[in-house]
């Protein structure tokens, strides 16, 4: 396997792991559950000197809930813009709150904030990962249009590019401009 494949499957795979604990704590988890792990945490970052209100520390664990999924997501599919990712991560979030308004947890603004802004430095972290990887050894391609076609439908072959074809190149051919 491919050191590109690799890195896509291992993506992939944390990927799929992470989505039965999000899963737990967002569908199955009642209001009270959710509120004592949140307070179990806070004390153990008091008990190591953090200093936050649990009210912090929950904003903190909404910024961190979306981020290793859209990091994971961007590296899986490396090709699909950054900003792709970041949209599915408010739209989940605003489909979480959409749930909990209607059962018995507590919907909150907050919450669409920092899983919105968690899912943000995630897909940047991701596509920056990928851009260092590419740029290092060649394992993954760079992003091509939205998910992954250039504007029009094209998919960066140099028979659909007209700059190319007027300059006489051949197919699958490119020419550096430093090179004439």
């Amino acid at each position: 396997m491919t050191g590109a494949r690799t890195v896509r499957w291992w993506a992939f795979a944390l990927l799929v792991a992470l989505a039965a604990p999000i899963g737990w704590l967002v569908f199955v988890a009642d209001g009270w559950t959710v509120n004592r792990l949140v307070v179990a945490i806070w004390s153990r970052a008091a008990a190591l000197g953090i200093e936050a209100t649990p009210e912090q520390t929950d904003g903190v664990l909404n910024f961190l809930m979306l981020l290793p999924a859209t990091l994971l997501a961007t590296l899986w599919l490396p090709r699909v813009r950054w900003w792709v990712w970041v949209a599915a991560g408010a739209a989940t979030s605003a489909a979480i709150e959409v749930v909990q308004y209607f059962t018995a947890r507590d919907a909150n603004a907050y919450d669409l904030l920092f899983n919105t802004v968690g899912a943000t430095v995630g897909a940047l972290a991701g596509a920056w990962l990928n851009a260092a990887l590419a740029a290092r050894s060649g394992l993954v391609e760079g992003p091509v249009g939205v998910l992954g076609q250039e504007p029009g439908g094209h998919h960066g072959h140099a028979e659909h590019d007209p700059e190319e074809q007027e300059e006489g190149g051949s197919a699958g051919a490119r020419h550096d401009p430093g090179d004439q």
